[in-house]
């Protein structure tokens, strides 16, 4: 297996020239260069430093690989207008750049779209997918069903995303600065927090805004075994959604659980990434976290 100077900034030159920014956590120190290839997609916002606990993530025979979506990190920015089938090519770049024929996906909030889009599209690639705090298309979900138990914040947040990309862009702005006001000096997860908007927010505008339009594909389309976990206590990404993409994906299974990784604490993060991660590397029936 190729050895990069720095596994977990790794960078590639698309067929439109652009640059992407991938990491490859099974080539560094605690990582497993032999497990089962597992590609996780980071939320909204995100970067592919947002990994906890790689370490628990390897001995549980996962290969992990991250990547910047474009805008985020170190990944050049698509531009508005990007659907999120746009960025099946990017997830395949990446797989083909470390060699990889086959993997399972993973995404959770901002990044499980992608993931079903990378599913819908690669049928012959994908052998296993996961969802975990889901969200469903807002243009066939329709508003009433999609806001049903979201709260007020939420609510307010995805008007803000829907009524422009100058709107969004203040709004993010305003949200990473107070981020990295407050942003601990011994916060574990301080270099993702920082790396995820290092050149602005607009990576995330687009990202959001591509969420509220059209996918671009038809969840339907997924062949790949799929669990899609739903926490009954999240308000940014209620069951209903989960429950609406496991009526319309063929074979889906849905898991809930208070202790499903989802826009709330839960009690035990070891637990829920045993579950989740040992399914996406061995299948099987899926373990309640």
């Amino acid at each position: 297996m190729r050895v990069a100077a720095d596994p977990l900034t790794q960078y590639l030159t698309t067929a439109d020239g652009r640059t992407l920014c991938y990491a490859d956590w099974g080539a560094a120190p605690g990582g497993a260069p032999d497990g089962y290839p597992v590609l996780s997609l980071h939320g909204s916002a995100g970067c592919r430093l947002g990994v906890r606990s790689p370490e628990q993530v390897g001995a549980l025979g996962a290969r992990l690989i991250t990547y910047d979506r474009p805008g985020y990190g170190r990944s050049h920015r698509r531009g508005p207008g990007t659907a999120v089938v746009d960025h099946v090519v990017d997830v395949e770049a990446v797989a083909d750049a470390l060699g990889i024929d086959e993997f399972a996906i993973t995404g959770g909030s901002g990044g499980g779209p992608h993931a079903l889009a990378v599913a819908a599209r690669l049928p012959g690639r994908v052998s296993r997918l996961s969802n975990f705090a889901a969200l469903a298309p807002f243009d066939l979900m329709g508003f009433e069903a999609y806001t049903r138990d979201q709260d007020d914040w939420t609510k307010d947040y995805l008007a803000k995303v829907r009524e422009s990309e100058a709107v969004c862009e203040a709004f993010f702005k305003g949200m990473d600065d107070e981020m990295r006001g407050e942003l601990a000096a011994d916060d574990p997860m301080r270099e993702a927090s920082l790396e995820q908007c290092r050149d602005g927010v607009m990576g995330w505008v687009d990202d959001e805004r591509a969420l509220q339009a059209p996918w671009g594909f038809d969840v339907g389309d997924i062949t790949a075994p799929t669990v899609v976990y739903a926490n009954p206590n999240d308000p940014t990404t209620p069951p209903n959604h989960a429950e609406w993409l496991v009526a319309r994906i063929p074979g889906a299974v849905l898991v809930t659980s208070t202790n499903a990784n989802a826009h709330v604490a839960i009690d035990d993060p070891d637990r829920w990434r045993q579950a989740l991660y040992s399914w996406l590397v061995q299948g099987g029936t899926p373990a309640v976290p």
